[in-house]
C-alpha cells in the first residue's frame, strides 16, 4: 500500500478528532455539537476560521472540506478518510457515493478504484474492508446478498443525481429489480423510516441509498456549493460528507488546508517553475523542444524509467493569423520531431485515448492543446510547458500549468533540473507573463488560504528612480508597501517592482500635477494603437511598382560575400516561480541573448536542412537553387560554428 505522506497522516488525524468531539459533545448534550468540534479542530490549521456552515436540509450532518493544492494526492487522501467516517457512523458494510464533477473523471476513479493492484483500490479496502465498486448500471442490479454483506462504492457524476425535476431519472424511479432488497432492509428499520421523500421512488436507487445513510465524498467540491447540488445531498441523508478540493468556495467547511510548501517539500510537485519569455511563437517552440531533449538525457542516466513530455498550448482557431494545432504540429514535423512522437488533444482531436503514457513503449513525447486537455488526464511525465499564445490571462493557462507540476513517483529524483518544471510563453513583457502565471498559480490552490495577496517579487536589480519637485502623500507611499521607496531628502520615488494599472492609478493620485508625467509610461506601437501606416503609391515609368520590375536585370548570388555580421540580441528573459516562506516568489534571473542556443542539433536543426527551409520560405524566382543553397550554407556556416549548444 502506498504510505501517506505527512500532511495526509495530519489531515486523517483532523477527521478523526472532528468526528470524535461530535460525538462526544453530543453525547453531552451541548448546543450545536458540529460547529464547537469545527471550531476546536479547524482553529489548529487555519486562523479565524469562518463559523460552521449547516446548508438548509443538511443540519446536523458532518460536512466538512479538504483543501489539498493540485498534485496533492487528494483520491488517495480520500479512500483513506473513510475509514474514520465509517468508524463515527458505526457501521461494518457502509455504502459510499462517490460524486465527480465530470464522466471523464468518473471513468478515470471507478478504472483505478476496481483494480486490485491500484494503490486507491488498496487504500479503500484498508478503510472499508471487503468492498465492491460500482457504476450506476450496476448499482441498479443490487441482489439482497450484496447490501449489508460487503461494503458498496459507488461512484457516479454529481450529474446523475442533481435534477431538479427526478421524473425520468433511473437512480430515483422505482427499480422492480430492487424490490428483494428493500424487503430485507425493511425488517430491521422502524415503521414507516423507508417511506422516501417527494420525488424519490419508494424501491429506488436513491431511496435505498438514503436508508443506508452513505458517507459521501464530492470530488472538486468547489463545482457543487449550489443550492440544487445541495437539495441533491440531502436527498441521500447522508451520514458523513466529505468534500475534497484545492480551490474551495467560502461557505466550505474547511477542516484541513495543505500548503503548496508541503506538498513540494514531500517530493509530490515539481517547484520552482522556471519561466522563459520570448517574443516569437516559433523561438519558444525551438527553446522548449531544446529544454526537453535536455530533461531526456539527464533522465537517461537515472534509475526509474522517465520520459519528459512537452505540453504545447496552441491557440483557437480565431483571431488574425492563430498559431493552431495543425501549425504547430507541422512545425514539430518540420523540425524532425517524428510523427508517432506527437499527441494532439483538442476538442476535434484527441490521440491520448487509450495511451499509457507512462509506459516505456509509449513514444509520445510531445502532447498538443488549446484550451485544456481531456478532464482527468494526468501524466507527471509531462515536464515543460510551451504556450504560443499571449499569456493575459490566467484562466487560459490555468487548465494546462497543473500537468506540468506532478512529480513522478512521487518522489524527489537525484538530478536537480529533474525537480523543477519549466514553462515557455509568448509576450513582450517578462512581469505580465510571471504575474500571470502566478495567478495560475493561485487557481490551483498554491497559495496559503488565509493569504492568497501575499505575493512578492524580489532581487531584481530593476529599480527605477523618478526625481519628484513635491512629496507624495504619506498615505499612498504606506498603501503601496513595498513595491515603492521614497528619499525625503533628495525627493526620489524609487519603484522597486512593477505596478499593476490600478497601483499607478493610485500612486498618480498621490503625487502632484507636475509630477504625474513623470512617472514611466508604457510605450505602444502605432500597431497596438490600431494606427494604420499609409504610404505613397510608388511607380515605375509612369506604371504602379510591381515585383516583376525588380526581375527585369539579371543578377547572380555566385561569388557574392555571405558573410554575416550578426550579434544577437536579447532574445527573452528567463526566471522562476517558486515558494518562499509559503508565498509564491517571482525572480528575474537573467535576459536570453543567445541566439545560437535556438539552433542546431540540440533542437533537431542541422546546417542542410536550416538552409532548405530558408531556401523554400524565402521567395526568389529570379535565381535558381544552385545559386541560392550555396549561398545560404556559406552564410550559416560560421554562424553555426559559433552556436553554443
Amino acid at each position: 500500500m502506498m504510505k501517506l505522506k505527512a500532511y495526509q497522516e495530519e489531515a486523517l488525524k483532523a477527521l478523526e478528532d472532528f468526528l470524535h468531539r461530535v460525538r462526544v459533545h453530543a453525547d453531552a448534550g451541548l448546543p450545536n455539537p458540529l460547529g464547537q468540534a469545527y471550531r476546536e479542530v479547524a482553529g489548529r490549521y487555519l486562523d479565524n476560521p469562518p463559523p460552521y456552515y449547516e446548508p438548509v436540509g443538511l443540519e446536523g450532518i458532518p460536512y466538512v472540506c479538504f483543501r489539498i493544492p493540485t498534485g496533492g494526492g487528494k483520491t488517495l487522501l480520500a479512500a483513506h478518510a473513510l475509514a474514520p467516517a465509517r468508524r463515527f457512523l458505526g457501521q461494518d458494510a457502509p455504502a459510499v457515493v462517490w460524486l465527480t464533477p465530470t464522466e471523464a473523471i468518473r471513468q478515470q476513479t471507478l478504472r483505478a478504484l476496481k483494480d486490485p493492484r491500484h494503490p486507491y483500490r488498496q487504500a479503500l479496502e484498508g478503510a472499508l474492508g471487503e468492498v465492491r465498486v460500482m457504476d450506476l448500471r450496476e448499482a441498479l442490479a443490487l441482489t439482497p446478498g450484496d447490501v449489508g454483506a460487503v461494503s458498496l462504492v459507488l461512484v457516479a457524476t454529481l450529474q446523475a443525481f442533481r435534477v431538479e425535476e427526478t421524473e425520468g431519472r433511473k437512480v430515483y424511479e422505482d427499480n422492480g429489480h430492487l424490490m428483494a432488497v428493500f424487503g430485507n432492509l425493511e425488517t430491521a428499520l422502524p415503521e414507516g423510516a423507508s417511506s422516501p421523500p417527494e420525488g424519490v421512488g419508494r424501491y429506488s436507487l436513491a431511496n435505498l441509498l438514503r436508508l443506508m445513510r452513505p458517507i459521501v465524498v464530492v470530488d472538486e467540491a468547489h463545482n457543487a456549493r449550489t443550492p440544487l447540488s445541495f437539495d441533491t445531498l440531502a436527498r441521500l441523508e447522508p451520514g458523513v460528507i466529505l468534500e475534497f478540493t484545492a480551490t474551495p468556495r467560502e461557505d466550505s467547511n474547511v477542516l484541513f488546508a495543505a500548503t503548496a510548501h508541503e506538498l513540494h517539500r514531500e517530493g509530490m510537485i515539481k517547484l520552482p517553475i522556471e519561466l522563459v519569455v520570448l517574443k516569437d511563437r516559433e523561438a519558444v517552440l525551438q527553446a522548449a523542444l531544446a529544454k526537453r531533449k535536455d530533461l531526456e538525457a539527464l533522465a537517461e542516466g537515472s534509475r526509474e524509467y522517465l520520459r519528459p513530455i512537452l505540453l504545447i498550448q496552441a491557440e483557437p482557431k480565431r483571431g488574425e493569423d492563430p498559431f493552431t494545432w495543425e501549425r504547430v504540429r507541422s512545425f514539430l514535423l518540420e523540425l524532425g520531431v517524428k510523427e508517432e512522437q506527437i499527441a494532439v488533444s483538442t476538442g476535434e482531436r484527441d490521440d491520448l485515448t487509450g495511451q499509457d503514457l507512462l509506459s516505456p513503449s509509449s513514444p509520445v513525447r510531445y502532447v498538443i492543446t488549446v484550451d485544456k486537455l481531456k478532464e482527468g488526464w494526468d501524466c507527471p511525465f509531462a515536464y515543460v510547458l510551451a504556450s504560443v499564445r499571449s499569456l493575459k490571462s490566467s484562466t487560459a493557462i490555468e487548465q494546462v500549468l497543473g500537468r506540468v507540476l506532478r512529480m513522478p513517483g512521487a518522489r524527489p529524483k537525484e538530478r536537480e533540473e529533474l525537480n523543477r518544471a519549466y514553462a515557455f510563453a509568448v509576450s513582450e513583457d517578462f512581469w505580465e507573463a510571471a504575474n500571470t502565471l502566478r495567478e495560475a498559480l493561485v487557481l490551483e490552490g498554491f497559495e496559503r488560504y488565509e493569504a492568497e495577496r501575499a505575493v512578492y517579487a524580489v532581487g531584481l536589480g530593476l529599480e527605477e528612480r523618478v526625481p519628484l519637485k513635491a512629496h507624495p502623500k504619506p498615505e499612498v507611499l504606506e498603501s503601496l508597501g513595498s513595491k515603492i521607496a521614497y528619499d525625503p531628502k533628495t525627493k526620489t520615488l524609487v519603484l522597486k517592482e512593477p505596478l499593476t494599472p490600478s497601483e499607478k492609478a493610485i500612486l498618480r493620485e498621490g503625487l502632484k500635477e507636475e509630477d504625474r508625467d513623470k512617472l514611466p509610461q508604457t510605450v505602444r506601437t502605432p500597431s497596438e494603437e490600431g494606427r494604420v501606416l499609409e504610404v505613397p503609391l510608388l511607380a515605375w515609368h509612369g506604371e504602379p511598382l510591381e515585383a516583376e520590375h525588380f526581375l527585369e536585370e539579371g543578377w547572380s548570388l555566385a561569388g557574392r560575400d555571405a558573410h554575416v555580421d550578426f550579434v544577437p540580441g536579447p532574445l527573452g528573459v528567463r526566471g522562476e516561480i517558486g515558494l518562499e516562506g509559503g508565498r509564491v516568489r517571482i525572480a528575474r534571473l537573467e535576459g536570453l541573448d543567445r541566439a545560437g542556443r535556438l539552433f542546431g542539433p540540440h533542437v533537431g536543426w542541422t546546417l542542410e536542412s536550416l538552409a532548405l527551409w530558408l531556401d523554400r520560405h524565402i521567395p526568389h524566382p529570379d535565381l535558381p537553387q544552385e545559386e541560392t543553397l550555396p549561398f545560404l550554407y556559406r552564410a550559416l556556416g560560421g554562424f553555426w560554428s559559433g552556436a553554443s549548444p
